[in-house]
């Protein structure tokens, strides 16, 4: 069960807590003092009666699970499931009248924070995230939480609840923070956290916190895309000296310790696909913000997916689209490729060789699917222009009309399941289709990219065009790794299926091998995602449409977050490839290929900061419960792995950290992309 499955329950909870408060609040009250002869620590009956209201429920509904609250402490603090209750955060302000409180409850698994909420039952508003995304619920609006970008530590809006909470060393630091700040404000408690994830202020620091304090308002913070941490950087689920911050702000370098780790180029996805039309089909389940959110998680730095031409449309419009989808929400770096599926005169002859000079250097085609599919003459025709302006082709090498025939036989004899979509398109359909683009570029002296190989057939086809000189590169993925034509079976047959059903299709076992053969012998230059995701469900891969053929099941599998999890585990952990051949073919070669070395691609002066801490030694099991993408389903579930990312830093700013995002949207900027070496003759 994931953070997302208690979100109801979770604002059940917090509408129980507000009924057991509000009728206490602003009336004669008792108020009795917890730290009798120190400093004075009020609670009253509203807050003892909102946590056993809350304690209530959870027993009732969660018996499992350990709850641990300010007023009557721990019970089960080691169980896997915690809820961490604090029943008013500000009872100062809730004694003296002020609406400056609310109430803070948090879920932890394993000791981490995973969804919070803060609720102010008198103005009827909920913060809520977790640490994925953050939301505001009041009574005239509901939106998303994202935090403000702040430039320097001059600009900034600093809060704490009051210096004087502090010891003397604590004060002293805190005012020289405080001296550089534009403004300053004492008081919130809570709401100060909630307004930062708001994006009204830029920075809080406090001391002397407990967990009850904090716990509620981690996931909050950093679903906003901002950061809690200790003075010292460390985690903040303990309490004790808290910072929350906005956004790294200028003027406060962080060391990292990196201990054990290895240091390597931030990853490069140079194949992947987010919010691109499916013409009618399904929707895609991962747009900019999301997709490059699960992407930094996976410690890739820079994505390149694509700008598609529908059928009749221009070029530069369908780019000017592609930039409104993707303004300020990327996590991470990203370019565009573009898909050509009309390649008409003014295409080829105008709007082509411009682009190309604006930094879109790379174009895809496709041999098969009925909407996207060039005939001989139209490839001839690209490829034609991609040697005039010096572009990179890549290609989906499938044979259409082979796939068509291979279907409707299989539907005429009533072999319909997900299965068999890998039926319908065999190795000698890929491999047919790969020595016929590699003759096309042959006769028109063009570079080209041949994507997401599959097996051994079309591998066999690059090596040889490669041996006879032949600029021919090769690209390979994880599913062609890690899944096999099995997969497609599900569970008996059936629908489940689905889930991996990608083009071309995952092979077998041999195919797996030779594919591993491509790779240590380089006849593959990239490892990408091919990231293309769906929901597992009636809106996506369980479609009406899908339930009567395998045909109608969206084409792909998610991915970007998994590619270097899961070639390093199988890869270098297994001693298949070393580690310089797993940087070259997660990074630095996707650099090179598509035009953006010696920007991205290595660690070096001139070169962007974009790093992954990586530790090599710590194993994993792939499950969704770890993923940050928007897609329901990962295809690599209960696949174990060693290696996993630690730390993501694009251009110098650490934006995430054991799975938790403390990058914003819009950290990620456009890359006007050079002229490929490899596309040069």
């Amino acid at each position: 069960m994931t953070a997302i499955d208690f979100s109801a329950f979770i604002d059940r909870l917090a509408t129980v807590s507000g009924e057991a408060i509000l009728p206490f609040f602003r009336t004669s009250l008792t108020v009795d003092d917890k730290n009798a002869g120190g400093a004075f620590d009020p609670v009253t009956a509203a807050d003892r009666a909102a946590e056993l209201a809350m304690r209530a429920m959870i027993r009732d509904t969660f018996p499992s699970h350990g709850i641990v609250g300010e007023e009557f402490g721990a019970d089960r603090p080691d169980a896997e499931y915690v809820w961490v209750l604090d029943p008013i955060d500000g009872t100062k302000s809730f004694i003296s009248g002020m609406p400056a409180w609310g109430t803070l409850i948090a879920l932890t698994r394993r000791g981490t924070p995973v969804f919070g909420m803060m609720h102010q039952p008198y103005y009827g508003e909920r913060f809520s995230g977790d640490g994925k995304a953050a939301r505001y619920r009041g009574p005239r609006s509901e939106r998303a939480m994202l935090v403000r970008p702040c430039e320097s530590l001059e600009r900034a809006v600093l809060f704490t609840t009051s210096p004087r909470l502090m010891n003397g060393a604590d004060r002293a630091a805190f005012v020289k923070v405080e001296e550089q700040v534009r403004l300053s404000r004492y008081g919130g408690d809570c709401y100060a956290y909630c307004m930062l994830a708001a994006g009204h202020i830029d920075l809080v620091i406090e001391t002397e916190l407990k967990p009850h304090d904090v716990a509620a308002l981690i996931p909050i913070i950093a679903g906003a895309g901002g950061i809690v941490t200790t003075w010292e950087g460390a985690p903040a689920e303990r309490g004790g000296r808290i910072v929350a911050v906005a956004e790294r702000i200028e003027g406060a370098a962080r060391e990292i310790d990196a201990s054990g780790l290895l240091v390597m180029p931030g990853g490069i996805d140079s194949h992947v696909h987010l919010a691109q039309p499916t013409f009618g089909g399904p929707k895609m389940s991962d747009d900019f913000l999301t997709g490059t959110r699960a992407a930094i998680a996976g410690g890739t730095t820079t994505v390149l997916p694509f700008a598609m031409q529908p059928r009749g449309a221009g070029l530069r419009a369908v780019v000017q689209e592609y930039h409104q989808e993707a303004d300020g929400k990327a996590y991470c770096d990203y370019g565009f490729h573009l898909i050509i599926t009309n390649p008409s005169p003014s295409v080829l002859g105008q709007e082509l060789p411009a682009l190309v000079g604006d930094g879109y250097t790379s174009f895809k085609v496709f041999m098969t699917y009925d909407d996207m599919v060039l005939n001989d003459r139209e490839l001839l025709e690209v490829f034609e222009c991609a040697r005039g302006c010096r572009a990179l082709v890549m290609v989906h090498a499938e044979g259409y009309d082979a796939i068509k025939f291979m279907t409707e036989r299989l539907e005429r004899a009533g072999k319909t399941a997900p299965y068999y979509h890998g039926v319908s398109r065999p190795e000698i359909v890929e491999r047919e289709a790969a020595h016929r683009a590699i003759s096309h570029a042959e006769l028109t002296d063009v570079p080209i990219m041949i994507v997401h190989v599959s097996g051994r057939e079309a591998m066999e086809q690059i090596r040889w065009a490669q041996n006879r000189g032949m600029k021919v590169y090769g690209e390979t993925c994880p599913q062609y790794i890690a899944l096999t034509a099995d997969d497609m079976k599900g569970l008996n047959m059936d629908e489940s299926g689905g889930k991996y059903v990608c083009s071309p299709p995952p092979r077998d076992h041999a195919s797996q091998e030779a594919i591993w053969q491509g790779l240590t012998a380089g006849v593959f230059q990239t490892f990408s995602s091919d990231h293309c995701p769906f929901m597992d469900g009636v809106d996506g891969k369980r479609s009406p449409k899908a339930k009567t053929s395998f045909k109608w099941v969206p084409n792909g599998i998610p991915g970007v977050e998994t590619r270097m999890a899961v070639l390093w585990g199988l890869g270098v952990a297994q001693g298949r490839i070393g580690m310089n051949e797993f940087v070259a073919l997660t990074s630095t070669n996707h650099a090179k290929m598509y035009g953006l070395y010696p920007k991205k691609g290595s660690i070096a002066p001139g070169f962007d900061a974009d790093i992954v801490l990586w530790d090599p030694a710590r194993k994993e099991t792939i499950r969704q419960a770890l993923m940050h993408g928007a897609c329901d389903y990962t295809p690599y579930e209960g696949l174990a792995v060693t290696g996993w990312p630690v730390m993501t830093i694009l251009k110098g700013k650490p934006v995430c950290e054991e799975g938790r995002i403390l990058g914003a949207p819009g950290d990620g900027a456009f890359l006007k992309r050079g002229i490929s070496p490899y596309a040069s003759k």
